[in-house]
């Protein structure tokens, strides 16, 4: 998942070279006047545009070059980048352990990494989402009673 803000003169994905086997699957990006790719994809429709609606993403001056020296420690955003309940990424990704024509091995290592996010909240068959985190599912209801009729 990328981000260009508007005004940004850079593509949100660029591919560098002709690699006929380079395969994309699931790319959102939220390009707000500037991005896009710089190449033509062998598929559009895994491409897609969409604001992700992160909790509370950090401010970004698109005319401002060098931001990464006094940007915000990735370990102190906390929660900024997880998602809102309306995302549209939220369940919009796969599991990349089942894209076709990958060897054996890179599943296996895939395997140990992929099944959880960077919280640990386990990512589930037909639930993936997009970027970082996976949206826990609801908490199941507590103190509720049965009354017999």
């Amino acid at each position: 998942m990328t981000t260009s803000w508007a005004g940004a003169s850079v593509s949100s994905y660029q591919q560098v070279g002709a690699n006929s086997s380079l395969y994309y699957y699931k790319n959102m990006s939220f390009d707000d006047g500037g991005g896009g790719l710089n190449f033509t994809s062998s598929d559009p429709s895994q491409f897609f545009n969409l604001d992700p609606q992160f909790v509370s993403p950090p401010s970004i001056n698109p005319n401002l070059g060098h931001q990464y020296a006094s940007a915000t420690d990735p370990a102190l955003i906390g929660t900024a980048l997880t998602l809102q309940a309306s995302s549209p990424a939220i369940n919009a990704g796969i599991d990349p352990s089942t894209v076709s024509g990958l060897p054996a091995q890179i599943i296996v290592d895939l395997k140990h990494y992929i099944y959880s996010d960077i919280d640990g909240v386990a990512r589930t068959a037909a639930n993936w989402n997009l970027g970082a985190y996976q949206s826990a599912p609801p908490a199941p209801p507590t103190g509720l009673t049965t009354t017999a009729h």
